[in-house]
């Protein structure tokens, strides 16, 4: 059997009797661990799934918080979408949300939020309303599962980041690539 040396890179011939010991290089002459078994499994249909799985969620929850009750003072999770009745915008209410409170429509953080959306709706096949609906439900995700609190405003600026990396020309995927970035948030990675 060969074995690529782990520190120098060379391949080493050994016996089968080497498996699952430790054996010197014949070149560097520094020992490493010979697995009984080599590790041929794939673990990225599992992370596909789970990826899907993700973007699945965030979809259903974007549609039933859609049709989600009134926008009264609760603050339950349907009513932390972005539509309200009224005539305030998406970035609007992101900024509300993100602020924990009432912000006025010429606020900074209003004009970041739209900039972002208008950003993110060229690079992105989702709408505007999609893309602040799944941004808010990721939220949610992350302090529900996870126990993060990031704030709206620095979540929707990273995806911008990585939207311009990975769709630079358009026709991006938002919530295949917020999944992605929920998990990795998540999980610290």
């Amino acid at each position: 059997m060969i074995r690529h040396c782990p520190h120098c890179g060379q391949a080493n011939k050994y016996t089968e009797d080497r498996k699952g010991k430790n054996v010197k290089c014949r070149v560097c002459e520094k020992t490493f661990f010979v697995p009984y078994k080599e590790s041929t499994e794939s673990y990225w249909p599992l992370v596909i799934l789970f990826l899907f799985i993700i973007v699945i969620v965030l979809i259903c929850g974007s549609i039933i918080c859609n049709k989600g009750g009134s926008d009264r003072g609760s603050s339950s999770s349907a009513n932390r979408t972005t539509s309200t009745s009224g005539a305030r915008t998406p970035e609007h209410n992101l900024a509300i949300i993100n602020n924990r409170g009432w912000v006025s429509e010429d606020d900074i953080s209003v004009r970041r939020f739209r900039f972002l959306l208008g950003k993110l709706d060229k690079l992105c096949v989702e709408s505007k309303k999609q893309i602040a609906d799944m941004t808010v439900s990721a939220q949610e995700i992350l302090a529900n599962k996870y126990g993060k609190d990031i704030n709206l405003l620095s979540m929707m600026e990273e995806m911008y980041k990585t939207m311009l990396i990975s769709s630079p020309s358009g026709g991006g995927n938002y919530a295949e690539t917020l999944a992605i970035q929920i998990t990795m948030w998540g999980t610290g990675g």
